[in-house]
């Protein structure tokens, strides 16, 4: 008899237990599932967080460039060119062969830094904090050297039908023109202040993007 009792009991209560067994697993699923939509939106943050930091760094790169470019100096040079020749036959000058030319040629020379080359790196402290930036940055150079066709201006030209002032004569002088004119700036200070020029820039520039609390770091490597 209490046998027959105590199931019935249990069959009174055994709606109750599955109540609360599923209201257990259904409070299980919902913490789970806000678990996982919590950890989902953080790697969402995470993901957007780098990608905004691409952005970033991308602009800033960019930035960069535009700023190597306007730093550039462009140097204008007129360049004075001397020939003279006279043929000779085994040492000995011909008489009446000799010519001449005395001639200006203007050029142009543009100096400065290949922003491609330039790089930076960002230390972060253990919070993630941006507390140095490492920049490098090749030192100035002759980027090109060219002279004007247009601008050749003869003043003195005494040719000889035997021995005349040849095409060849001319290219040669402009080559020479060029020449003397770069190793005439690599023989100056302006490379050093275009150095100075760059550096102050490119400092200045980083020191606005990133605050004056973060150190810039700035160095030199060899082209």
């Amino acid at each position: 008899m209490k046998k027959g009792l105590g199931q019935k009991k249990l069959w009174k209560i055994l709606p109750a237990i599955l109540v609360v067994i599923l209201a257990v697993i259904c409070v299980g699923l919902m913490r789970s599932r806000s678990i996982k939509a919590q950890e989902n939106k953080e790697l969402l943050q995470k993901i957007e967080e780098m990608e905004n930091k691409k952005v970033e760094v991308e602009a800033i790169r960019e930035e960069v460039k535009q700023i190597s470019k306007y730093s550039t100096y462009e140097f204008s040079y007129t360049s004075v060119m001397c020939h003279s020749d006279q043929s000779d036959f085994k040492g000995f000058k011909i008489p009446l062969t000799d010519n001449k030319l005395i001639a200006t040629i203007e050029g142009k020379m543009n100096i400065g830094i290949d922003g491609e080359k330039i790089t930076f790196s960002e230390i972060s402290d253990a919070q993630g904090k941006v507390i140095r930036v490492e920049l490098k940055v090749p030192h100035s150079e002759i980027l090109d050297n060219y002279t004007i066709q247009d601008t050749l201006k003869i003043y003195d030209e005494k040719n000889n039908i035997f021995n005349p002032v040849k095409v060849e004569d001319y290219n040669e002088l402009v080559i020479k023109a060029e020449a003397d004119e770069r190793e005439k700036v690599l023989g100056s200070d302006i490379l050093q202040k275009a150095d100075d020029t760059i550096k102050y820039l490119l400092i200045s520039f980083f020191r606005t993007a990133y605050g004056e609390n973060v150190e810039i770091q700035f160095e030199y490597f060899e082209n």
